[in-house]
């Protein structure tokens, strides 16, 4: 089987760092598991590499323009692409599903925030030759039960469509390494899922930072609707190596995630994985990856992240080094490979 990968870019939407993340660690593990599924990763032009996950790279279109026009009973930005290496299915976020007319889609989901604001609430989507496509797709994927039940729910995708791909964790992180930062330090990171509510987050940070001095790093690659400047104390990191990312998170106080509708959970398992406290709001999806180890604030009371911060900073050595024992305790049970296996075998089901 050949399965193409829609990571093309439109005006109004761009794969973030939390798609591709995902992405990467599933295909990464494919290639070792010497099975006959090839993938193949559309591209724009702008990326510029041959492989990615130890894939072929297909780059041969710029960003596609004008989103609300691009549908056509003609066929999509991808026809031809899909025609030319002969592809059987493609997987798309849900926001570029409609560039995918010519052979069966399937829509992954790793977080549903612009379900709520954005490019899935406007009129396109209510349009019947797009809502077509969705409903006549044969396999949807998400990475957690609540999401799969959400699409349901929003979608009226029935559930024996939807296959849960949980997220995995990266053995490297696991790995003791240096900080490229000097602690104290705070982590946070920049996709979809964040960028809305980071603004108000880093508010609430910077009165912390005036009571118990500390830097913030922010990490992801840079987002467009993010300002120029965040702020004298954040450092902001773009490029994160698995074992660099490891070295940030095990001398953090805390990775702070404040994403509300985050459908995978996989940063704050990383975060676990490597050795930190997290902190987070109470959302269906965190529970359910993550238990009740993270310290959690309600989403209708973000202020509340600064009490949170105060409990985590005055933590008992043995009781912080107990969490973190615990929270790789809970992650060990996800691994890529898994992850990669649920993928392979949805997909030969079609």
């Amino acid at each position: 089987m050949k399965v193409g990968i829609n990571l093309f870019a439109s005006e109004e939407f761009e794969p973030d760092d939390l798609f591709c993340r995902f992405l990467y660690k599933t295909l990464s593990q494919a290639t070792q598991l010497q099975e006959t599924t090839e993938f193949f990763i559309f591209f724009n032009k702008e990326f510029g590499y041959e492989q990615w996950a130890g894939w072929q790279v297909i780059t041969e279109t710029n960003k596609h323009i004008g989103f609300f026009s691009s549908f056509s009973l003609r066929g999509s930005v991808l026809d031809p692409l899909i025609r030319k290496f002969k592809i059987d299915v493609v997987i798309t976020p849900l926001e570029t599903a409609h560039f995918v007319t010519s052979v069966p889609c399937v829509p992954m989901i790793i977080h549903t925030e612009n379900w709520y604001r954005g490019v899935l609430k406007e009129d396109f989507f209510h349009k019947r030759d797009v809502k077509r496509i969705f409903y006549e797709s044969p396999l949807w994927l998400t990475a957690s039960e609540h999401t799969r039940r959400s699409s349901l729910d929003v979608w009226k995708i029935p559930l024996n469509k939807i296959a849960v791909l949980p997220a995995g964790v990266e053995p490297k992180l696991l790995q003791n390494t240096p900080s490229l930062i000097a602690p104290p330090y705070l982590v946070s990171v920049i996709d979809d899922a964040t960028i809305h509510h980071l603004p108000e987050t880093l508010e609430i940070l910077q009165y912390f930072c005036k009571e118990i001095p500390h830097t913030i790093v922010l990490l992801g690659k840079r987002h467009p609707k993010e300002p120029l400047h965040w702020g004298d104390n954040v450092f902001r990191i773009e490029e994160c190596p698995d074992l660099t990312l490891a070295g940030l998170f095990q001398n953090a106080t805390a990775f702070l995630y404040p994403a509300i509708h985050d459908g995978s959970a996989l940063r704050p398992i990383e975060a676990m994985q490597a050795g930190t406290c997290i902190v987070a709001p109470m959302t269906p999806v965190m529970e359910e990856r993550c238990g009740e180890l993270p310290f959690y604030y309600h989403v209708e009371n973000p202020s509340s992240i600064n009490a949170v911060l105060h409990r985590i900073v005055n933590l008992p050595s043995e009781e912080r080094k107990e969490r973190i024992r615990l929270g790789r305790l809970r992650v060990t049970e996800y691994t890529w490979e898994q992850t990669t296996w649920k993928l392979i075998t949805a997909l030969k089901r079609i």
